[in-house]
């Protein structure tokens, strides 16, 4: 497989929602220009507590070389809804809310080697501080739900790309 195939996946911003489906409901392409995509995702998540966030990212791809490509996303937007299982539900004002998500990057690198594409993403959440008492329940509780949503994402963007091989829409 080359870079073109899983860059082609990630850069299909309106169909995000259902290669990410169910964690991303709702997505679609805001700009385009040249390597520079602004986009919007509806975040949803029901686990450990129901939240879903409306969010716009300035995302960046670099081709370093034939086979090497790196993209950032920048947050540049991110409000919380005021009733998450309504995907239309008002908003709360920008940086208000319960505070689980207030800023969000993140960082891939795609590189073709023997017959395939390696993929790695980092991501750096930024979220209100948790109150010293609560930290010793809540803070392994964090690491849990931000390890398992980076692997959601993984396993999503491998079976977009097993789905496209096999000629099926995600």
């Amino acid at each position: 497989m080359s870079l073109e195939r899983p860059l082609s996946l990630l850069q299909d911003y309106d169909n995000h929602w259902r290669t990410y489906n169910p964690e991303v409901r709702r997505s679609n392409v805001l700009e385009h220009s040249d390597n520079t995509f602004k986009i919007y995702l509806q975040f949803y998540r029901d686990s450990p507590r129901r939240v879903s966030f409306n969010t716009e990212f300035e995302v960046h791809y670099s081709r370093i070389d034939a086979k090497h490509v790196i993209s950032r996303a920048v947050s540049t937007r991110i409000a919380e809804l005021q009733h998450p299982e309504q995907p239309d539900s008002p908003e709360f004002p920008v940086d208000l809310g319960h505070g689980y998500l207030r800023r969000l990057n993140s960082y891939w690198r795609l590189e073709e080697k023997d017959v395939g594409v390696y993929m790695q993403v980092e991501t750096i959440v930024l979220s209100r501080d948790v109150p010293a008492i609560l930290a010793w329940f809540v803070n392994p509780l964090i690491r849990r739900v931000a390890r398992q949503s980076v692997i959601n994402v993984l396993n999503a963007t491998r079976r977009g790309l097993l789905n496209s091989r096999a000629g099926v829409k995600p």
